[in-house]
């Protein structure tokens, strides 16, 4: 392992492969919610499940592929960390708001299905918003799940925290060595080296089929 990689236990790799199950989870519940109704706390949930997917495969890219690891920096892998429980803990009050504010039951006789409904700023008889059950559980789960996502960042933060903190008490770098950098730029030279051989030997052989012996 290069010596910028802050080293980290094998079953961390567990807590981010979870995290990306549960963004996709809640990624396929705010579009269905989205879908019906486009209230902005199923947006929010939207872009926070982009947004950690995008956190967590620059953590698994830059750490696991070997061409990939002079891009890793772990002042940004923290910074990432920090982004996603903001944004999860905002994602999650604002879903548990938007379901809270549905306390208001109503019976529809012909569809045989309960609704509830909620009036906005509180006006006698304002506006309403109305959805199904069915729509409220969805929104419920992805509460639920955004609560679960959140714990997982706390998590993933709190320990590679202290394995970075360890990492800079060794006195290992922030960025990959030059040697480190020579040797990921040398990883392609020979592909390219063995193309200009190739195009030589070729000259060479069309060279001595138009040679001619001296009289």
């Amino acid at each position: 392992m290069p010596s910028h990689v802050v080293a980290l236990p094998r079953w961390f790799l567990v807590l981010r492969i979870f995290q990306i199950l549960v963004a996709v989870a809640i990624l396929g519940l705010a579009a269905h919610g989205i879908y019906w109704i486009p209230y902005n706390s199923w947006i929010l949930a939207l872009f926070t499940s982009i947004a950690t997917l995008i956190v967590v495969g620059y953590f698994l890219i830059t750490s696991l592929a070997e061409a990939c690891k002079i891009a890793y920096n772990y002042w940004a892998v923290l910074a990432l960390d920090i982004f996603a429980i903001i944004f999860w803990l905002s994602s999650m009050a604002n879903l548990a708001a938007t379901r809270s504010a549905f306390v208001y039951s109503v019976y529809n006789t012909c569809l045989f299905d309960y609704y509830y409904c909620y009036k906005k700023r509180d006006i006698g008889l304002a506006e309403r918003d109305i959805a199904t059950t069915g729509y409220l559980d969805t929104m419920s789960a992805a509460a639920g799940l955004s609560g679960l996502e959140l714990l997982l960042f706390i998590a993933t933060l709190v320990i590679f925290s202290v394995q970075m903190h360890r990492h800079r008490i060794s006195g290992a770098p922030n960025e990959p060595s030059p040697s480190q950098m020579e040797a990921n730029s040398m990883s392609t030279m020979p592909a390219v080296g063995s193309q200009q051989q190739q195009q030589n030997s070729k000259h060479t052989q069309s060279s001595n089929q138009y040679e001619v012996s001296p009289a």
